[in-house]
């Protein structure tokens, strides 16, 4: 169920994106965007697990870790992308991202996009992409 205290970090997130598009502009690395966003939620009093490392073991005994950019407030998955263009395999590895993490919600945030309204990317488990 979505609440009002996700919907405010997920405003908090993407207004403080916003912000750091206009300041930053569309050509940074990842590590400073990621870095920026991090800061930028912590200065609003937000809880920001940063690369976060995530150990799958699949039931043919195969085990990965995955690295997740930001968890912010234990309960949305934050994935940075500076690409051209985002394919839907970012949204597919996004939502895969979340389900293993057991959130329910995650957000794909393209720094390279021009117009940040279409650089982000909302990813619900709920919602198969």
């Amino acid at each position: 169920m979505f609440n009002r205290k996700k919907r405010k970090v997920l405003t908090q997130i993407i207004d403080a994106a916003n912000d750091i598009h206009i300041l930053l502009g569309s050509h940074s690395e990842k590590g400073l965007y990621n870095a920026a966003l991090a800061y930028e939620l912590e200065k609003q009093g937000l809880s920001v697990k940063k690369e976060q490392s995530i150990y799958m073991l699949a039931k043919n005994g195969v085990h990965r870790t995955i690295k997740v950019d930001l968890i912010v407030e234990d309960m949305i998955i934050v994935l940075t992308q500076t690409e051209e263009k985002l394919s839907p395999d970012h949204k597919k590895r996004a939502f895969s991202f979340v389900k293993l993490t057991g959130k329910e919600t995650g957000l794909v945030i393209n720094f390279r996009e021009k117009n940040m309204k279409k650089g982000i990317t909302r990813v619900d488990v709920g919602i198969r992409p």
